[in-house]
């Protein structure tokens, strides 16, 4: 079988070299407060780790980010299965987080 290559945004595939991070375990940190609610200090700072290292990657403008030329689906409450693992739950608790 051969391995797929993984299609990073240009410029989250550059801070991921550069830092040397491995692209196949990022994984993106988030800080919460007390009742574990998710903080956003810096929307366009994203602090991303491999379970080695974290570093924040300054997230481009929204154009960046969306690539393709495909439509949306009309109904995103209808999503396709096999884009379920994508999503993040915010029930969902942060590796490393305390129980």
């Amino acid at each position: 079988m051969t391995e797929q290559a993984i299609d990073l945004v240009p410029s989250l595939d550059k801070m991921v070299q550069v830092a040397g991070l491995n692209p196949k375990k990022l994984t993106v940190a988030f800080e919460a407060d007390d009742r574990r609610h998710i903080r956003i200090v810096d929307k366009h700072a994203v602090v991303v780790a491999d379970g080695h290292k974290m570093v924040s990657w300054v997230v481009p403008s929204l154009a960046e980010l969306f690539r393709g030329n495909r439509t949306p689906p009309p109904d995103m409450n209808h999503y396709p299965p096999e884009y379920t693992p994508h999503f993040f739950s915010p029930a969902s608790p942060v590796p490393g987080s305390p129980p």
